[in-house]
């Protein structure tokens, strides 16, 4: 089993956002602009958005494997950056996903001029459940399902890993590992 939509979409939203604008409700509430949404989907009725949205498609594609190999399927999201004013930092967003999930392709779109948003961005995002590698922080912690960091100490600065000599003179990590 892969990763799931909520799952996706709350890693995103929080990974993105410095970077999302936002909903406006018909009643006047306002939220987070993501959206999870099928192709044929629209927002609801009343609903503006301003600065940059995403919009997840609600299931993934699937990449067609060799069944005489027992492969896995591996499975593609495709998700959506939407600039709909000038500020947007959608190429600063764009790049983060992109960083943070190895594999991704993003590919600009371009509209003429009043057709929907300013720019968009087409991301295509492996599941990260499928990737080969287990992506960690720096002290073991995992990005993807929560799972707390060792609080181990890592040398990152140039210091000597065998010996645990460090070149750091701030000893506190901001998630409670020490830098020995």
């Amino acid at each position: 089993m892969g990763t799931t939509v909520r799952q996706l979409r709350d890693d995103l939203e929080a990974l993105l956002s410095g970077w999302l604008g936002t909903y406006t409700l018909a009643n006047g509430t306002t939220t987070p602009a993501v959206a999870v949404r099928a192709d044929s989907e629209g927002l609801a009725a009343g609903t503006k958005v301003t600065g940059l949205e995403l919009v997840i498609n609600r299931h993934p594609s699937q990449d067609p494997v060799r069944q005489y190999l027992n492969e896995q399927c591996g499975e593609t999201w495709e998700l959506w950056l939407l600039a709909w004013d000038a500020k947007s930092r959608i190429n600063e967003a764009a790049a983060e996903v992109v960083r943070v999930y190895p594999g991704t392709t993003a590919q600009v779109v371009t509209l003429p001029e009043g057709w929907g948003p300013k720019r968009q961005v087409r991301l295509e995002l492996q599941n990260p459940a499928d990737l080969p590698l287990v992506l960690r922080d720096v002290d073991g912690g995992d990005f993807h399902s929560g799972l707390p960091a060792t609080l181990a100490a890592w040398v990152l600065d140039g210091g000597n890993f065998f010996d645990g000599s460090t070149l750091n003179t701030y000893t506190k990590t901001a998630d409670g590992g020490v830098f020995t």
